[in-house]
């Protein structure tokens, strides 16, 4: 198998190009050995680390997932496309199951990066969790009214935080502060 390589505008060589020396036009890939190089919005990075497992799956596999290990993180964010000002960092993953014919180069992919692992089942929403001089509180329902509630927090992710106390399974929080969404 041969894969060639692109250029800066993302062109592979063609006949009757020219090429510069020390260029590679191509490479022949270790399938024992295949990575995946996902982009990862820049806001979404929180909590990125090599060594975090990782779920894969194939667009031609859909019913199939894979294992793999973030190898590399970069160190920065950066555009990956031209005129676009989004940024993403680039995140390199090592596959388990590379050995395989299922994993070629080239084939599109799916990944969720396990970024916290919550040792507590008690989880909130994000939105739910306010702030105030350094200390975590949520809005609890007590009575048919909400009343602000201290809570301590653990891992969290884009979604999801972990409450440590403060709190119990079954506990009815609001999702903003109280009174603010009142229309009319």
């Amino acid at each position: 198998m041969l894969v060639y390589e692109k250029n800066w505008r993302g062109e592979s060589a063609s006949v009757g190009q020219s090429v510069f020396p020390g260029r590679p036009v191509a490479k022949i890939p270790n399938l024992s050995k295949m990575q995946a190089k996902l982009f990862v919005l820049e806001k979404e990075a929180i909590g990125l680390a090599k060594d975090q497992k990782v779920s894969l799956t194939l667009d031609a596999y859909p019913d199939k997932t894979f294992k793999g290990t973030v190898v590399e993180v970069a160190g920065f964010a950066r555009t990956i496309q031209r005129g676009n000002p989004v940024k993403f960092f680039e995140v390199t993953v090592g596959i388990d199951q590379a050995g395989n014919d299922t994993f070629r180069p080239g084939r599109k992919l799916s990944a969720t990066i396990h970024v916290e692992e919550f040792s507590q089942k008690l989880l909130a929403p994000i939105q739910a969790i306010h702030n105030e001089d350094g200390g975590n509180f949520v809005y609890l329902k007590q009575g048919g009214e909400f009343k602000r509630q201290p809570i301590s927090t653990g891992a969290k992710n884009l979604f999801l935080v972990e409450v440590m106390s403060g709190l119990k399974e079954g506990d009815q929080i609001a999702l903003s502060t109280p009174g603010e969404n009142k229309h009319g």
